[in-house]
């Protein structure tokens, strides 16, 4: 497998290979779950493990867990491990999330994030790229079964985040709530304030009352300088641009 070793920012790293490489979505996840200093923390369908590697960098997490299923993604997310020193802090886990079994993890997890499976097997929309495939549509998994298991890895009272493609919205919210996790916070991002929304973040709390709270829209595109706004510019951090 040909891998290369690539900065993120914040002198931390991250192994990316052609199959298992990361886009805005999973850096603007990262943003989005707000960690809190020593919250242990965990990533379903982890790829490359962007998203723990991102909360290293923005963060103060006391343990990072990234589950994935795919051995190439989960020797890629070691690779990074190792690079950083972050031995310690961040344990891949090679595993199917659908039949996890390492049940120690359970109700241990203050945060659960998934940039989970966007389209269904029948929408046409599924990639023929066997790994973006697994990735990005329900031939494997499917977003029940991601609600089910951030349920059991979560405390009460903890967070699960994910993102999801705006028409997909209804179909995320009543799978948290079947499974218990009560959505809390909504933020939809946008190319520009023209245009419609490309992608919805959502945090849900597990056993949380009911309310939710619409965020104002993050502009992810550049201004008519061709700069970044303010806060995609923080989002990004001192790496830059990660398109």
């Amino acid at each position: 497998m040909e891998y290369r070793i690539e900065e993120i920012g914040g002198g931390v790293k991250a192994c990316i290979s052609k199959e298992h490489t990361f886009g805005t979505d999973a850096v603007l996840l990262a943003d989005f779950a707000k960690i809190k200093r020593g919250e242990t923390v965990c990533d379903l369908g982890s790829g490359c493990g962007i998203i723990p590697l991102l909360w290293s960098r923005m963060y103060e997490p006391l343990k990072m867990y990234g589950i994935e299923i795919n051995a190439d993604a989960v020797g890629q997310m070691e690779k990074a491990v190792e690079v950083n020193g972050l031995e310690e802090k961040f344990l891949p886990v090679h595993a199917d999330m659908r039949n996890l079994q390492d049940k120690t993890l359970y109700g241990k997890m203050n945060v659960v994030s998934c940039n989970p499976p966007y389209y269904t097997l029948k929408s046409g929309a599924v990639s023929s790229k066997e790994s973006r495939r697994m990735a990005r549509s329900e031939a494997e998994c499917t977003m029940s079964d991601v609600c089910d298991i951030a349920s059991k890895l979560l405390k009460y009272g903890g967070r699960f985040v994910m993102c999801q493609k705006p028409e997909r919205l209804t179909d995320a919210l009543e799978e948290m709530r079947n499974h218990g996790i009560e959505p809390k916070r909504m933020r939809f991002a946008k190319q520009s304030t023209d245009k419609r929304p490309w992608i919805v973040l959502i945090e849900g709390k597990r056993g949380g009352g009911k309310g939710l709270k619409i965020e104002s829209d993050l502009i992810t595109g550049k201004d008519e300088n061709g700069e970044y706004f303010s806060e995609m510019k923080k989002i990004y951090g001192i790496g830059g641009d990660f398109e």
